[in-house]
Parts: structure tokens; sequence; C-alpha cells
């Protein structure tokens, strides 16, 4: 069993950094989202680029890139369509940084969101970050409303999730999400537990997957700052939509998920469960009111 001391990391000195991003037919934004990448403050030290079998000029984009910068792009090239959860698997999986940075194909990095966010990371324990984003539309235009505004991710939830124990694990085994992949940051020494990713209840992602074995070992970290602008469109692979969040992936009983939890966690999802109880006996005590 691994405890959350395993865990304790020596506060990092300057750190190698990674992008893994994820491509399926996306020639439309990609460019943007790459340009954004390349401006940031603190230079990334490599772009990992998993394409997931495109049939569109995604490939010739990319290798444009990779030949103008052949020391900062490594790409792979998928035979068959796999899905966003496979794809971000194996894409992580080739990163070579400390901290790998997910990236989606379609979004724009504010300049400072590397740096902002490997200040994090210079701590001992922190093993994934999220931040907030703003939501943008196809054209790039601002819209009003906030990643945490639509996932409902309050102050109370906020403070739930830092101040008491086993909160954040209970949201994520219920799938009551709140993490946005593409504003996650990991440390690479959360693979280790994290990697490969296997099958999962319907409706679950790799941002809550990751986000479970940071928050269950006492790592998960988050930022209220804006560092993305996410794009809402219709061609999206995996977003805030209701009808784009639909992955073909076989899935598992959510009870077997939870008894992979109990065996792995058994002390977190000891604290869960009672935070569960009480939640169950608060509900029925507003009801009778």
């Amino acid at each position: 069993m691994n405890d959350a001391n395993d865990f304790c990391l020596p506060a990092l000195p300057l750190v190698r950094t990674s992008v893994a991003m994820c491509t399926f037919n996306g020639e439309t934004y990609l460019r943007e989202q790459i340009e954004s990448i390349l401006r940031q403050s603190v230079g990334v030290g490599e772009i990992v680029v998993a394409d997931d079998a495109s049939t569109d000029r995604t490939r010739a984009l990319l290798e444009r890139y990779r030949d103008e910068r052949p020391h900062l792009f490594r790409l792979f090239f998928r035979d068959t369509n796999s899905g966003a959860i496979d794809n971000f698997g194996f894409a992580v999986e080739q990163c070579r940084g400390e901290v790998i940075f997910l990236c989606d194909q379609d979004d724009v990095w504010q300049p400072r969101k590397v740096e902002l966010a490997l200040e994090h990371f210079r701590g001992p324990r922190c093993l994934m970050l999220f931040t907030d984003g703003r939501t943008i539309d196809s054209t790039g235009e601002r819209l009003n409303l906030r990643l945490w505004q639509h996932f409902r991710f309050s102050h109370f939830r906020r403070f739930l999730w830092r101040r008491v124990p086993g909160a954040a694990c209970l949201d994520l085994l219920n799938n009551n999400n709140k993490v946005t992949g593409a504003t996650v940051a990991l440390h690479k020494r959360l693979l280790t537990h994290a990697l490969p990713i296997p099958l999962l209840p319907d409706g679950y992602w790799h941002d809550a997957w990751f986000a479970l074995h940071a928050a269950a070992n006492d790592g998960l970290e988050f930022a209220a700052d804006c560092l993305i602008d996410y794009r809402i469109h219709e061609r999206q692979q995996v977003g805030i939509k209701t009808a784009i969040s639909v992955s073909s992936r076989p899935t598992i009983p959510h009870r077997e998920f939870f008894n992979w939890f109990n065996g792995r966690y058994p002390v977190v999802a000891k604290r869960a469960m009672r935070l569960r109880v009480l939640q169950d006996l608060r509900a029925r005590v507003v009801s009778r009111k």
C-alpha cells in the first residue's frame, strides 16, 4: 500500500517542463494554441504531441513546427483513434519533464501560465495543480463564464477541498469533478501511481483520475488564477457541454471503482465515507424541515 508520506518531495530547483498535447483533427485552432505556448514568460523544455489519427491537416501543421524547432517538439502519430483518455495517458507517458502541463488543441494560454504554475511545485508536496479559466467562443471572443462558475466550484467547496480530509476524494469518487484537464499541471512522480489509466466509470475522465490520486496523497492544489482561455465550440472532443462529454471507452461499475479505491487508499476511503454519511444525514434533516 502506498502511503501519503511516500510523496514528500524536496523543494524543486529549476525544473524541466513538458507539455503533453493531444490532437485530433485540430487544424482550425491548433496554431493559436501552440503560439500561446511559445510566448510563455518561462519557456517549456519540450512539447510532446500525440495525434490521435487525424485526417485533416493537423499532421502537416505539427510537422512544420517540428522542422522549425526540432529541439522542442516531439511528435507521435497514432495509426488508429484511441479516444481522449487513452491518448492523454499515452502523451503524458512520453514526457521527460519533472512538471507536465496537459494541453488541449484549441485553447489559448495566458503568457505567465507556466511561470505561475511552477511556483506551486517549488514546495514539497504539490503533485498536481489545476486552475480556473475564462471561456471563449469559436472566434476567440470572451464569454461571460468562468470554468469554476460552470462546475460550481464555490468558495465553500474550495474550503472543503483544502481543509477537510477526504472531501476532494469523495467528490472525485462520485464524479463531482471540478478539474478541467486543460488547466492541469502534474509532477512526474504522480505518474508512477496513476499510469496506465485503467477502465473507469461512465463519464469519468483522465483529469479526475489524476486528481483523485493527487488528493488521496495530500498533493492536490488549485489556484483561482485564470491561466487559459478555454474555447467552447461544436467540434470539441471533450468539453463543458453535456453533449460533448461522451466517451466510447469501455467502463466499469461505480461499485467496482470504489472497491479499487478502498483497497488502494483505505484510510482516505474511510474518511470519505464518513463525510458521505454526514452529508446524507444533513440532507435528511434539511428535507424534514
